[in-house]
């Protein structure tokens, strides 16, 4: 295996599966909330990067980011409406600087996110990423299906 399909295989599994992950791994690890190791809703917007379709991956990838960003936020502050959420953001100002902190950070991260796919998404093996969501959908399928005890 030559360097150059190595470095794409790099960018596909790091750009489909580590950046857009990790970020939702150390805030489920921190507020201790029991999270899918990976969502494959990322890996869809990343094969969408990978075969050129950038704007649409972009529009996906911008949507997967907010239902998971609204959800981890509801596990942590129950609210029953999104309109709550924009009432809390609206108290950020007067929250503690560690939240203050963390909410900047929190954005920063996400727009690093959506920066990375949306810079280097098109450096992914096409085959590599539609290998990696086919498996990811495989082993979600056989996790759901796998008999209770």
């Amino acid at each position: 295996m030559n360097w150059e399909k190595s470095k794409n295989l790099l960018y596909s599994v790091g750009l489909l599966v580590i950046f857009p992950n990790a970020l939702f791994w150390v805030i489920s690890y921190v507020f201790g909330i029991n999270r899918a190791t990976f969502n494959l809703d990322y890996f869809l917007a990343g094969v969408l990067f990978a075969t050129g379709w950038k704007r649409i991956g972009s529009i996906f990838l911008v949507i997967f980011l907010l239902f998971d960003i609204l959800s981890l936020i509801g596990l942590v502050f129950p609210f029953v409406r999104v309109q709550d959420v924009a009432y809390l953001l609206g108290l950020l100002p007067h929250a503690a600087p560690t939240w203050q902190f963390g909410a900047v950070g929190f954005f920063l991260l996400t727009a690093a996110i959506v920066y990375l796919l949306c810079t280097y998404g098109h450096k992914a093996n096409p085959l590599a990423s539609l290998v990696m969501l086919n498996f990811g959908l495989l082993a979600y399928g056989a996790h759901v299906y796998q008999p209770a005890e």
